[in-house]
């Protein structure tokens, strides 16, 4: 089956962020010109997080991010698409600080 190759599938490996959030780990995969986040309740997750990870990229057009819970990892999915540049650990640093400064407002 397929020329006798097998199917070569490579790990998708998440980088943990620097930035601190309260209540939230960030991990995050720069991906061609997205990002895709992998959030974690440290220790558990803040009050309306859906609100709070929509605001912090409010920055960014609507039909470019994506927010989901997954509840079978009890976890967060994030994602932000179509960045006019490539992003950098960096970029996706000052990302999270944006998020960071709307979630540890309310403490």
């Amino acid at each position: 089956m397929f020329g006798g190759n097998g199917i070569g599938i490579q790990p998708v490996i998440f980088k943990e962020s620097s930035t601190k959030v309260d209540g939230i780990k960030f991990e995050y995969h720069i991906d061609g010109n997205r990002v895709q986040f992998h959030l974690w309740a440290n220790p558990k997750f803040p009050d309306e997080t859906a609100e709070k990870l929509s605001l912090g990229l409010k920055h960014f057009p609507q039909e470019t991010i994506v927010v989901d819970f997954v509840p079978e990892v009890d976890s967060w999915y994030v994602e932000v698409n179509s960045l006019a540049v490539s992003p950098t650990d960096s970029l996706v640093e000052s990302i999270i600080k944006k998020i960071a400064r709307v979630v540890n407002k309310d403490g």
